[in-house]
């Protein structure tokens, strides 16, 4: 039997791999404007790149399964996180708007593997060492957006094209890549074993309990990504806020989803997980309230802040919890709630605004309120899983 590292080095190895998905787009999505002028490429030509790299995602975690169970999670971890890298490069190199999608939807594919198999390792951490890890794991990820538009953000500033923007920060990556590939943990027998019976066993439907986790992942989910497409503009039309505080509203959002991520795996310890995802989606739905019913932007700002603080942790505990449910396999629990949760993140946001053309933009908060309630009563199922 091999010998495990210890719980923080474990932990670290797999914290890298989590960075690894949110530092490639942070840095892809950053240089969108050299590209669009690069290629000659419309502003419009953005929505298609993002429509690739979601499908593609998508892709990758339906494939995902099979890969695992025939190479083994950290065999298809390791290989999907430098595909991810080697297909960023490229599309350093594209020369037109088909190669910028081509390029963009290889990203995709390696993403949606990569989310799945780091997902499976941040299960077995938790379950290795019997510690509440994946909020802090989940929080890398953020952190790997933040660096790379900053990364991205600094060589725009100085003329520099993106091949030597993604040379540098890349190859940091890969080293640390190298460093925690040794480290990361075998998975249990039962999720690597190819024999038929046991293959047989996770193919097999997820149980209903499953699916409304995955369900609450995509209301998360559906709230971040909707903010963050259409906070701005609500916060410029229907509060009166200037341009630049209604750029304030994806960082107050993602920054106190970061926070709370940071801080919410110590808080589970000492009150358990569904006290945590009760408070949590509470909160939310108090700053989406305060954002649909005080005209002041001010107070929406605070509210959307309110709102990133609630649903930063609550992803990250249903992948925990979903894990303990009786006769799902890790891998299960970790494509069944991906697919759920980029599904919200991919196709609610552009859906929502069917709901703008028809009732305008304040419209869009009240449905994101909604979601936060019925995510508030959904927290009770996870008194279904001890």
């Amino acid at each position: 039997m091999p010998v495990l590292p210890s719980y923080a080095a474990a932990r670290l190895a797999a914290a890298v791999f989590f960075f690894g998905p949110g530092v490639v787009y942070g840095l892809f999505s950053s240089r969108f404007p050299y590209f669009c002028s690069a290629t000659g490429s419309p502003a419009s030509a953005v929505g298609l790149v993002l429509l690739a790299i979601g499908a593609a995602s998508l892709a990758g975690l339906s494939a995902a399964s099979r890969l695992t169970g025939r190479f083994g999670c950290a065999g298809v971890l390791r290989a999907s996180t430098v595909f991810m890298v080697l297909a960023l490069m490229a599309t350093a190199f594209a020369q037109n708007t088909a190669g910028l999608i081509g390029g963009s939807a290889l990203i995709g594919l390696g993403m949606g593997l990569t989310d799945f198999t780091m997902n499976i390792q941040g299960l077995e951490v938790e379950k290795r060492y019997h510690r509440a890890s994946m909020n802090t794991l989940h929080a890398f990820y953020s952190l790997g957006g933040l660096a790379g538009s900053i990364f991205g953000s600094l060589f725009a500033a100085f003329g520099i094209g993106p091949a030597f923007n993604y040379l540098l920060p890349m190859a940091l990556f890969l080293a640390a890549v190298f460093w925690a590939s040794p480290k990361l943990l075998p998975v249990s027998d039962d999720e690597e074993t190819n024999d038929a019976g046991r293959a047989k066993t996770r193919r097999r439907r997820p149980p209903l309990l499953l699916i409304g986790f995955g369900f609450l992942a995509m209301l998360a989910f559906e709230a971040e990504g909707a903010v963050g497409d259409w906070g701005s503009l609500f916060l410029m039309a229907e509060r009166g806020a200037d341009e630049a505080t209604a750029a304030l509203v994806y960082g107050s959002i993602a920054g106190t989803a970061l926070l709370s991520r940071l801080a919410a795996d110590r808080i589970r310890e000492k009150i358990g997980n569904f006290s945590l995802l009760i408070s949590c989606a509470l909160l939310s739905a108090a700053g989406m309230l305060l954002v649909v019913l005080v005209p002041q932007w001010q107070a929406a700002l605070i509210g959307f802040g309110a709102a990133g603080l609630g649903i930063g942790p609550i992803s990250p505990v249903l992948f925990s919890i979903a894990g303990r449910i009786p006769g799902v396999s890790a891998g299960q629990a970790s494509g069944v709630i991906s697919f759920f949760a980029y599904s919200g993140l991919l196709m609610c946001p552009p859906l929502l605004g069917l709901v703008v053309g028809g009732f305008g933009l304040g419209s869009v908060m009240t449905v994101i309120l909604g979601s936060t309630v019925v995510l508030t009563a959904g927290t009770l199922l996870v008194r279904c899983v001890k």
